[in-house]
């Protein structure tokens, strides 16, 4: 459990130039990401915008290493010859997985980039988001652990995935997305009086219900890679092995299947929304509008149905000006 995470004001001002620029590194990154996530960054105070900033620099690289074909890691960042391979969901055609994936140098990506991480923390940084990841975990008390969480969470993501259970999803879950939620957390801080003990189980909560949320857009995407993160038992149970999907006989029970899954990722969203009120203004707003954004997108996915095989689902610009002009109308 951390130490006192209420909120706290840093000053992150006489950093170095090192960090400086790692910081700045991080917000391009940012600015480039196709996510609602670093819009909601801005209505953070600056220091922790920036550790936000940082923390999402370094989780987007991390992604991007097991979602790449032929990966190759320097010190700018993560580079692929392989252009969009999703042009095929864009076009609505049919699913297939994409031939002759080479998981090993993904494998051996991350495990370069998780030694570099350990070299970080140990004071030789070797990638421009380091210094600012460090400085991050310096002023904040972000745990080491849940950011090795997430490598190892990424790390099964790499080559066919299967899970049997929900036990064994959810845990694939609490890695990439419950172990980012306990981080923001730390990062946020919370109200005078509030234990640690009564928000974690809520951050957990949330991270559960956005990460179900990016199972359930990705379907097909995830199907052309090898990845199937719907329980093997739940398939069985509805009916609709995956080797059916694309079969019009299965559209029923898969639309069944994908409603009884939406239904379960609303009640996570249920047990996450009394975070908000243990939780400062601005973070509340913050994680308010996270999750605006994100049941957007499952009210989506519910809408698609079974078409969601064959849609990428996304929120336009609009749809997240509405969200923050409904969260700033109500308050914070």
């Amino acid at each position: 459990m951390p130490g006192s995470i209420h909120a706290q004001r840093t000053d992150a001002d006489g950093v170095g130039a090192e960090v400086a620029a790692s910081y700045r590194y991080c917000r391009r990154l940012c600015r480039q990401a196709r996510s609602s996530f670093p819009l909601t960054f801005w209505l953070l105070p600056p220091h922790q915008r920036r550790a936000m900033q940082a923390l999402y620099a370094f989780l987007r690289l991390s992604d991007d290493l097991a979602d790449l074909p032929a990966v190759k890691l320097d010190r700018g960042g993560v580079t692929s010859p392989i252009g969009d391979d999703n042009e095929r969901l864009k076009q609505g055609t049919a699913i297939a997985p994409v031939p002759g994936i080479d998981a090993a140098p993904i494998r051996t990506a991350l495990y370069q980039w998780r030694n570099r991480l350990e070299e970080a923390l140990q004071g030789r940084p070797t990638h421009p988001v380091h210094p600012a990841l460090v400085d991050t975990l310096r002023r904040f008390p972000v745990s080491p652990q849940w950011l090795y969480a997430v490598l190892e969470g990424v790390a099964q993501d790499v080559g066919p995935v299967h899970f049997r259970t929900f036990s064994e999803l959810y845990a694939y879950c609490w890695r990439v997305a419950a172990a980012v939620g306990l981080a923001c957390l730390a990062v946020w801080g919370l109200r005078r009086g509030v234990a640690w003990e009564q928000a974690e189980p809520l951050a957990v909560a949330a991270g559960i219900a956005f990460q179900l949320t990016n199972i359930l857009r990705d379907l097909g995407e995830d199907l052309q890679r090898g990845r199937v993160y719907l329980p093997g038992e739940e398939l069985e149970a509805f009916g609709c092995p995956v080797e059916s999907w694309s079969r019009p006989c299965a559209r029923a029970a898969l639309g069944r299947l994908l409603d009884w899954q939406v239904a379960r990722a609303r009640d996570y969203y249920r047990r996450a929304k009394p975070l908000a009120l243990l939780l400062p203004r601005r973070p509340r707003a913050v994680f308010r509008l996270m999750l605006e954004l994100y049941q957007q997108l499952l009210d989506r996915v519910a809408q698609a149905g079974p078409d969601v095989l064959y849609q990428r689902i996304r929120l336009r610009p609009w749809h997240r000006t509405l969200a923050l002009l409904r969260v700033c109308a109500a308050g914070w």
